[in-house]
């Protein structure tokens, strides 16, 4: 999501800068077509291993589930589900309390990666385990491999030759 679309071009054509300009528009043609079967036979083979997201979205919650268990949690409005997600650290001055505020309803964290990346940051998957919710409820759809299959779905078609 930080490289531009330029960068991730010029590494997909390396090899095919210095050619004539129809075979850079059937190599990037060809590379794009790849990936596509590549992504989609991926993404299928891990819905069908019952997987509901990608490895790295399981890694994140995971790493975010191991770090946020160290975190005290307590409820202050329960309509909208407000919570303080607090940790004592020990800083060069002291201990020290660091707090974050989180709102499951709004999907809302201090921190603000909830918002940014819509997967629960080590804030709200602390306030979900003290409520014995699922963290899956807080993960948008986008990530959803059914979803992401559906964007492979797309099917290119052959070119043929310069000739025609």
């Amino acid at each position: 999501m930080t490289t531009n679309l330029v960068e991730c071009m010029n590494f997909i054509l390396k090899g095919a800068r210095a050619l004539p300009i129809t075979f850079l528009v059937k190599e990037t043609f060809n590379e794009i077509n790849d990936s596509f079967v590549t992504n989609d036979m991926k993404s299928m083979n891990t819905i069908k291993a019952g997987h509901k997201y990608s490895k790295e979205v399981y890694v994140m919650i995971q790493n975010n589930w191991c770090i946020a268990t160290s975190h005290y949690v307590r409820m202050y409005f329960q309509k909208i589900w407000e919570f303080e997600v607090q940790k004592i650290a020990n800083t060069r001055l002291g201990w020290r309390a660091m707090a974050c505020t989180v709102k499951l309803n709004e999907w809302w964290c201090d921190c603000e990666e909830f918002q940014a990346l819509q997967i629960c940051c080590l804030h709200a998957i602390a306030t979900c385990a003290s409520c014995n919710l699922k963290c899956d409820n807080f993960v948008d759809l986008v990530y959803q491999l059914e979803n992401i299959y559906k964007v492979y779905q797309h099917q290119f078609h052959f070119l043929g030759s310069e000739d025609k």
